[in-house]
């Protein structure tokens, strides 16, 4: 077997292996829990409804909701609030062939780029 073919599969084992870890550790743990769901889908929750404020839509944030006059609003439900992603891509960057603590710097920065890409998402589901 050549070196980059063992690389890509060692890779392929890491993702593999987190991928397993995440969801057991967010099936048997964090979901039952529902603290860190509820956490994270009031929190894209605020965060959206300030933006849309901020930008001069009458726009109001209460819980996992974000509502507008007139329409029903978005509910933020905990498959939806971008923690399994989280998890997931955390789990790619551990995986990814590197030095440990430049792969660990970048994780804070990929996780505030999906929670705004979330709050993005959020936001064009409220306006349309």
């Amino acid at each position: 077997m050549s070196p980059s073919t063992r690389s890509v599969l060692l890779f392929l084992a890491k993702v593999l292996a987190v991928y397993v870890v995440w969801y057991v550790v967010y099936d048997l743990w964090l979901l039952p829990d529902g603290r860190l769901d509820a956490w994270l889908s009031q929190h894209v929750a605020g965060v959206s409804g300030t933006l849309l404020t901020g930008v001069g839509h009458d726009a109001s944030a209460l819980g996992r909701s974000v509502t507008m006059p007139g329409i029903s609003g978005v509910r933020i439900a905990d498959g939806c609030n971008g923690l399994a992603t989280i998890g997931l891509f955390v789990g790619f960057v551990v995986a990814y062939p590197g030095r440990f603590w430049r792969r660990l710097a970048f994780i804070p920065l990929s996780i505030l780029v999906i929670c705004a890409t979330n709050v993005g998402r959020v936001v064009a589901m409220v306006l349309t």
